[in-house]
């Protein structure tokens, strides 16, 4: 639950320069990537109770209240500490199901530290150290509980086919939607090695052709490097392979 719209996120800051330019790469030894957290035990997994949902406007405090019990990271619950939840996870898997990165809906997750560049062969490269200003968004995404969430994505989805609809799709499609999102997100190849960038004003590009060509959603994966995209994707794979399992989201 809301792990798209977190992942949406992730990268919307990354290549994003304030007056300053980029601070250069140091050569110290960067920190770990995040390990991924321990799925509880069938025995420890939170219940997630039989609920009574009001109406689409007035779904903010139970979806906070539900969606909390997932993950006792910190920062999950300060994901929540905000309004129209519901409309806000299904417009983010919206966008990202259509390649848009969504961050009118994300304005509150932004990464630590400064984004750096390292001169490598005469071009520029990101330095891996940049990577690391995701690990402890990284961590808190992959804390939660994979099988509770997909038992509490049954239980809201009439929130979110609402919530859909407001948007202009038809009844009963965003189940599609939803799968559209997580297809595209773990069709994503992230390059081993840090892909070279140039400045453009206040924005770095990729210098690739392919990798500047993807959608800006999918570059998000990119920007958070082969240690985290792997992590991310992992746990997006499991939540996809759940909700098909459920009958959520179409089989393809």
């Amino acid at each position: 639950m809301l792990v798209v719209l977190v992942l949406a996120a992730l990268g919307w800051w990354w290549f994003t320069r304030d007056t300053d330019e980029a601070a250069p790469a140091t050569e110290t030894p960067a920190s770990q990537p995040a390990a991924p957290a321990t799925q509880p035990s069938s025995a420890s997994q939170p219940e997630i109770e039989v609920l009574d949902l009001p109406p689409l406007g007035e779904s903010d405090a139970i979806v906070s209240r539900v969606v909390g019990v997932l993950s006792s990271h910190p920062r999950w619950a300060q994901w929540l500490v905000n309004d129209a939840l519901a409309q806000r996870f299904v417009g983010a898997v919206a966008g990202v199901a259509a390649g848009v990165s969504p961050t009118a809906q994300v304005p509150f997750l932004a990464p630590e530290g400064e984004f750096t560049v390292r001169p490598s062969g005469g071009a520029t490269t990101i330095d891996p150290a940049s990577y690391r200003r995701y690990d402890a968004v990284t961590e808190a995404f992959v804390s939660f509980d994979t099988e509770a969430a997909v038992r509490l994505y049954l239980q809201l989805q009439p929130l979110f086919e609402e919530a859909h609809r407001e948007l202009g799709f038809p009844e009963g499609s965003f189940g599609l939607t939803m799968a559209t999102a997580l297809d595209n997100m773990l069709a994503v190849q992230v390059p081993a090695s840090p892909p070279s960038v140039e400045l453009d004003v206040k924005t770095y590009l990729f210098t690739d052709p392919g990798l500047e060509a993807m959608a800006p959603a999918e570059k998000h994966m990119v920007r958070l490097g082969p240690d985290n995209a792997e992590l991310v994707q992992l746990k997006l794979r499991g939540l996809r392979d759940g909700l098909v399992d459920a009958g959520a989201i179409p089989r393809r």
